[in-house]
């Protein structure tokens, strides 16, 4: 049976007309099984004559084609992502560049004012609206896929309550978000903005299964996993966690769906509504953070995801605490590689001010230049990943031609892995984001120089 009724009937007639003009007839139809579920498929109908050449049938070859043009689908789509993250990668590595320079200003600005000088409010604002632009374009990094994987020690608590306003405007009002955050500091060791990603994709999903509206709640709390809780399972090991609940009163989860939804590619939105990525990425990450995952979920009640990340034991330091906890100053010569002319002016006023010597170059070839004018007396090369003429990679590759014992420190908004293990011959690249604060430089640049 063709398609449905009427568009069965006008391809029945297309079918026949080329029949009378030509011996065989193949293109791709719309059938239904015997369950009158509607599937894709390629058709060959050829022609049978017998030897004297008359007419007595056809022979009909019909070949199911629907899971190679869903592949096919998902493969453009993935595709269009990686654009997009590529695209989103570069936008966000300008955009970081200026948000260094206005924030570093910015709050040398507030030093110069005073904290009694009318203006000091109007430049604290500056420096919140700086701060919240830099989250949006870390969270626009990981959704790209283009974000640096930075595992440290965060709290939870922390992540939830900085993604409240972008969640809110995402789920749009329809969608009633709750937050119950757990009480004292849920430490656990992952990357923020990978936390964020989780957050966002299963509250996406949960906002997809209430078209009408619904209810959200997010909640996080301390657990501790027993081995009766562990048995039988491999992947978790009995313990102190945090949790991360995120629940709707959606449409649910049929059974024959959970046994796929972390599968990539795999959707029950309709073509072009998902890509079947989100949940496979939330899977991926929560493995990567050694955690674990729980569904619970009713048809026509609602779910509930409950993400479990091993807790942490280890000592959050922030930029602030950081600066405090290593000597600020110094006097070593430092090789300073930045393009971005206003990232350039501001780090080196920074460094310069905490008695560091800094040469400045705006690309790696000036560089180089310098570095063979200097006779090679650099302590540390400060340089931004990404540039004209020649990137930090390549510059690094080949001063360690010269010193193989130099020592670097890379900034970047965005960078991929690959990127730095390829100068780094796989081992952990010393990397501060942009944008940073003196604090942090600071800091980073001491605990090279000391290492």
């Amino acid at each position: 049976m063709l398609g449905s009724e009427g568009s069965g009937s006008r391809q029945a007639e297309e079918i026949w007309k080329g029949l009378q003009e030509a011996e065989s007839w193949a293109g791709r139809i719309k059938n239904r099984r015997k369950d009158a579920k509607e599937y894709d498929a390629d058709m060959l109908i050829s022609t049978i004559r017998l030897p004297s050449g008359e007419k007595t049938g056809f022979l009909v070859s019909c070949r199911d084609v629907t899971h190679e043009i869903e592949m096919e689908q998902a493969l453009r789509q993935s595709q269009k992502m990686e654009s997009i993250g590529r695209l989103t990668g570069g936008i966000a590595h300008d955009f970081n560049n200026l948000l260094t320079g206005i924030l570093g200003f910015a709050r040398l600005l507030k030093e110069a004012l005073g904290p009694e000088h009318e203006c000091q409010s109007d430049v604290e604002e500056i420096i919140k609206s700086g701060e919240r632009a830099a989250r949006l374009t870390r969270q626009l990094l990981a959704f790209g896929h283009k974000q640096v994987v930075k595992v440290q020690t965060i709290n939870l608590n922390d992540v939830v309550t900085q993604i409240d306003q972008l969640l809110r405007r995402t789920l749009g009002e329809r969608i009633e978000l709750v937050t119950h955050i757990g009480s004292g500091d849920l430490f656990i060791e992952a990357d923020a903005g990978m936390i964020e990603q989780v957050l966002m994709n299963l509250s996406v999903n949960s906002r997809d299964a209430m078209p009408d509206g619904g209810k959200l709640v997010i909640r996080t709390a301390h657990v501790v996993v027993s081995p009766e809780m562990a048995r039988g399972r491999k992947e978790v090991v009995p313990g102190n966690y945090v949790m991360l609940s995120v629940s709707d009163t959606g449409c649910g989860i049929s059974d024959g769906v959970r046994n796929h939804i972390f599968e990539p590619f795999f959707t029950t939105k309709a073509r072009g509504a998902g890509t079947g990525l989100g949940l496979s990425t939330v899977y991926g990450v929560v493995k990567h953070a050694r955690g674990f995952i729980e569904l619970e979920s009713a048809v026509g009640v609602g779910t509930e995801f409950r993400v479990y990340f091993p807790a942490s034991t280890a000592v959050s330091f922030d930029d602030a605490s950081r600066s405090k906890a290593m000597p600020r100053t110094g006097h070593e010569t430092i090789l300073l590689v930045e393009d971005e002319s206003t990232v350039r002016r501001l780090a080196t006023r920074d460094l310069s001010g905490l008695g560091y010597r800094v040469l400045e170059a705006g690309h790696g070839d000036e560089a180089l230049t310098i570095y063979e004018k200097e006779g090679g007396a650099v302590d540390l090369v400060l340089t931004d990943v990404v540039m004209p003429i020649m990137g930090g990679v390549e510059l690094v590759k080949r001063l360690r031609e010269r010193n193989p014992d130099i020592r670097v420190l890379y900034m970047s908004g965005f960078t991929e892995d690959l990127q730095l293990n390829g100068a780094t011959g796989g081992s952990s690249a010393p990397l501060i984001l942009k944008p940073f604060t003196i604090e942090a430089l600071a800091a980073e640049v001491r605990r090279v120089l000391d290492a």
